[in-house]
């Protein structure tokens, strides 16, 4: 049995310990609180660099969505004081018709799951939409956490993408309707693209037009060709001269026959891209020519019959008709010399009678109609060939000629060729056809295929429209003038602001008819000098003053002198360009760079620039003293690459983000300073490209952090000690919970035992009822005493946690809670064994206990299970419940408590032997708490307490 006067002295003297802590731990609280003000000093810094950055900055509630703080780089970007931003939210800067994609954005970042949100749209005050790159971060501020976001403008980016889209677009559109298969090849002569129509002209498998493997198309192409090996060598010799165009005909196995054209892809500075090839079906067309070919061979056959007889016949009546025979022949070879002559002219040519019927042909008129020769138009009309309306419209110009005798000369008329198909414009001529006495018996008609002329003047038409067009909505000024400076032609942009209400109030007027007779004058003069030495002005500056708003400004003027075709100047060509702003820029830009200079000399944070390989090759004075050095020149020495960085940075890695992400903002690395001391800083870095996108240098700011590095360095061992103290004082409780239940078990609870076995002995020894009465609920009162103080025991510390092990204690626990609170429990383990330390075995179980507890006050569950698993080299013990669930967020304070130990208090602890707390929870969806203990920390723990 043990000595309860020397158990009390023993808690006394452990009482005593305790507070001894706890007054250590108050001065602790004391430094706790002077680096906080340390943290606030430094906070003050980067309040400088959130006022200065160029970048918008926004802080933002992530509950409310209302902004919080500002810098001046976001004001600017939208338009508003930061006294009017912080009123607003993010509702308010959005369009109406983005809000919806914006918060889901929004709500991703704060969740964690992105931080950077691409292309978000904001309504500037004036209305205008820009679109920029957020990128967040979280940060708690006063207790709640909020979304720092920082922006980057895209709008001008997105514009450029959205207009290369459109010219992409347009183009993959003409492509796909041509008539013609299009293939384009790259330098190298790998295919790079080809149209839908390329692939079914030469029948290509899908299978080997989705690979783009250009051996396999080749060799498809070359089974169905008579000669593969002229096609392949006029594919290597064109090739191999990268400047030649071509044009041949390629004629297959099956008979087809196709047009092929090629051209080299030429820069407008000569260099070569690779070449496009053009295929057109000509199959129909050859085929056309061969009938009219043989056409041809069947006529001469005939006129040859034809010669032969009447020879035969002549020289029967040779002696008679002998006059008559010369004149004869000397008829059928005018008639054949017509005919031959009609028959072989591109025109097409016929004549009609009075109904509109064909009387006769030639060949031209009969291809373009789809008969094979010229008699099958014999007595036929346009309505055997054309379509109905448009068969009408010829009878109707040809009866109406027939009935007035007039002409009708050189009229322009759509047409369809009957054999290709292919519609164009023809020019038409048909006259009457008279007979000896005058009276109209039909009508002689003559056709021109002009549809290659009628598309050249389209095509200069539209190219003359959108060079206007072009003219017109540039905004240089452009103009022409004649030799006596006289305007010929003026867009728009010089026209306003010489006060013209459009371009054609220019023509024929001169300068002196807007301006003051000075500066007209000035004009003249550079202009006639000009004409007469015909020298051009490039990018000569000249004053200017808008007609209009009467302000002054400046314009870069280049005029050159306008020559016909024999070389003579016959007036000038006039572009100039509003350089007003340039010239205020270039002027601000002198006082920017002073006032620049002024900032770099005199700043406390540290400037630098360096190259690609780490070369400082500026830095002010500020980072000069910070790494301890009396000049730029020795510290112009180092190099980053080497030996001046903390060998734990990774300089590489803060490269790689730089070229990336362009920018690099508030990193923390280590310096090495002149003395071999570490230079603690937090580093921003911006990549600086030329305007092809190659990075120059890299241009940052640093600002010492060594205080408050050193700050939270003492703050962290703060922080592990008070967790140490924690999970000692909880060892502590538990040591004299299991003290005080060990020593109710072993003397009270062994005294009445004692004296319920003696009560029960002098029971059977009293022969007095009376006696025995008494001495019965006396054993009862000890009987029950005896089942308090067990439950005593096992509430302050059960005895099978220290006999049967965690599970087996768990499972007690899991029963007690059932049996206690009334709702249902259980208990799961997955069988493996879980080697605990004592000390880790009894905090798990405090801690399961508490949950236990919480669910019962807080949850309003129905259902609890508790979970026991090894994975891998961790213990996982989960607390479930159905219940009502709880923010997560709220366990981040310190405040927040759910009972005696609390979540706070449980991850602290946790954390302390190497485990960590995984809580999932929401309102109204129950919660699941985690315990997670590496399996091996307990031993480590045990050797670091022993040392």
């Amino acid at each position: 049995m043990c000595d309860p006067k020397k158990t009390k002295e023993t808690l006394i003297e452990e009482l005593h310990t305790l507070r001894s802590r706890v007054a250590k731990l108050e001065q602790m609280s004391a430094k706790h609180k002077r680096t906080e003000q340390m943290l606030k000093e430094s906070e003050a810094r980067y309040r400088a660099l959130f006022e200065g950055s160029a970048e918008g900055i926004v802080v933002a509630d992530i509950e409310t969505m209302m902004f919080k703080y500002v810098n001046p780089a976001i004001c600017k970007m939208l338009g508003y004081s930061e006294e009017e931003l912080k009123r607003m939210g993010v509702r308010d800067v959005h369009p109406k018709e983005d809000l919806e994609y914006v918060i889901s954005e929004f709500q991703a970042q704060a969740r964690g799951d992105k931080t950077l949100a691409q292309d978000i749209p904001f309504l500037r005050k004036d209305g205008t939409i820009i679109y920029a790159d957020v990128n967040t971060t979280k940060v708690l501020i006063d207790g709640r956490e909020y979304n720092a976001g920082f922006l980057t403008e895209i709008t001008e980016r997105k514009r450029t993408e959205e207009e290369l889209l459109f010219k992409t677009t347009l183009l993959e559109a003409q492509s796909e309707t041509s008539i013609d298969g299009i293939l384009v090849v790259d330098s190298e002569g790998k295919s790079i693209l080809f149209n839908k129509r390329f692939g079914e002209m030469w029948n290509l498998p899908k299978q080997i037009l989705d690979t783009k493997d250009d051996e396999k198309m080749l060799q498809y192409v070359l089974e169905q060709l008579k000669d593969p090996e002229q096609f392949l060598g006029k594919v290597k010799y064109l090739y191999a001269h990268k400047n030649e165009k071509s044009r041949d005909e390629i004629q297959f196995k099956d008979g087809k026959v196709f047009d092929r054209y090629s051209s080299p892809l030429l820069a407008s500075s000569g260099k070569y891209y690779g070449r496009i090839w053009y295929f057109r079906d000509i199959t129909k067309r050859k085929h056309a020519e061969r009938e009219l070919q043989k056409a041809r061979d069947e006529l001469e056959i005939r006129v040859e019959q034809r010669t032969a007889e009447l020879a035969k016949a002549v020289e029967e009546l040779q002696n008679e008709i002998n006059e008559r025979k010369r004149a004869e022949k000397t008829l059928a070879e005018e008639r054949n010399l017509l005919r031959t002559l009609i028959d072989n002219l591109p025109d097409s040519i016929y004549v009609k009678d009075t109904k509109s019927r064909f009387v006769l042909g030639n060949i031209a008129v009969a291809r373009l109609m789809g008969a094979k020769k010229p008699d099958e138009l014999l007595e036929k009309t346009d309505f055997d060939f054309y379509p109905k309306e448009l068969a009408s419209k010829y009878y109707a110009d040809e009866q109406q000629i027939i009935r007035s005798g007039q002409p009708l000369i050189n009229r322009e008329e759509p047409f369809e060729d009957q054999v290709t198909y292919e519609k164009g414009w023809v020019t038409t001529t048909k006259v009457p056809l008279r007979d000896s006495q005058g009276e109209v018996i039909g009508i002689v008609g003559m056709g021109r295929d002009v549809t290659e002329r009628k598309l050249a003047e389209e095509a200069l038409a539209q190219e003359r429209n959108l060079l206007r067009t072009l003219i017109d909505n540039l905004p240089d000024y452009i103009y022409v003038k004649d030799t006596k400076s006289r305007f010929v032609i003026g867009n728009i942009a010089v026209a306003r602001i010489m006060g013209a209400k459009s371009p054609d109030e220019l023509v024929g007027k001169t300068d002196f008819d807007f301006y003051p007779k000075e500066l007209a004058s000035k004009y003249y003069a550079d202009e006639q000098q000009i004409i007469r030495s015909g020298q051009p002005l490039i990018n000569g500056e000249e004053p200017v003053t808008d007609q209009v708003t009467h302000e002054e400004g400046w314009v870069a003027t280049t005029k050159v002198p306008l020559r016909d075709s024999r070389g003579k100047v016959i007036g000038i060509v006039g572009l100039g360009r509003n350089i007003t702003e340039r010239k205020l820029a270039n002027e601000a830009l002198r006082e920017a760079e002073e006032h620049f200079r002024t900032i770099f000399e005199n700043t406390v944070i540290g400037l630098y620039r360096t190259t690609l390989d780490g070369r400082i090759v500026m830095a002010n004075p500020a980072l000069v003293k910070m790494l301890g050095y009396s000049s730029f020149e020795e510290v112009a020495n180092r190099n980053l690459e080497s030996n001046d960085l903390e060998p734990t940075y990774n300089r590489s890695v803060f490269k790689q983000r730089l070229e990336k992400e362009g920018k690099v903002i508030g990193l923390e690395s280590a310096w090495i300073k002149r003395d071999g001391s570490k230079l603690f800083v937090c580093e921003s870095a911006v990549t600086i490209r030329d305007e092809q996108g190659n990075v120059l240098y890299y241009e940052g700011t640093v600002e010492d952090i060594t205080e408050r590095k050193e700050a939270e360095e003492k703050l962290l061992v703060y922080q592990e000690q008070l967790r140490f103290l924690a999970s000692e004082l909880s060892l502590a409780e538990e040591r004299l919970r299991h003290r005080i239940a060990t020593s109710i078990h072993d003397n009270i609870g062994q005294n009445l035992a004692i004296s319920k076995i003696r009560l029960e002995s002098l029971r059977q020894s009293v022969s007095s009822p009376e006696i025995a009465e008494s001495l019965d609920e006396i054993r009862k009162l000890i009987a029950q005493t005896i089942d308090s103080t067990r439950s005593l025991t096992f509430e302050l510390s059960p005895p099978v946690l220290y006999e049967l092990g965690f599970e087996a204690a768990v499972k007690w626990l899991v029963r007690q809670t059932k049996q206690q609170y009334g709702f249902s429990t259980r208990f799961k383990s997955d069988e493996h064994p879980k080697p605990f330390e004592h000390n880790v075995r009894v905090l798990l179980f405090q801690a399961v206990r508490e949950l236990l507890v919480n669910v019962a006050k807080h949850a309003h569950a129905q259902n609890v299970t508790v979970s026991s698993r090894r994975v891998h080299d961790e213990i996982q013990i989960s607390v479930e419940d159905d219940g009502a669930g709880f923010d997560t967020s709220q366990i981040s304070s310190h405040d927040y408590k759910t009972g005696g130990f609390g979540l706070f208090s449980i991850r602290e602890r946790l954390s302390h032997i190497g485990g960590h707390l995984d809580v999932k929870s929401r309102p109204g969806h129950g919660t699941c708490v985690t315990l997670v203990v590496p399996i091996d920390h307990h031993n480590e723990n045990s050797k670091e307490k022993r040392k």
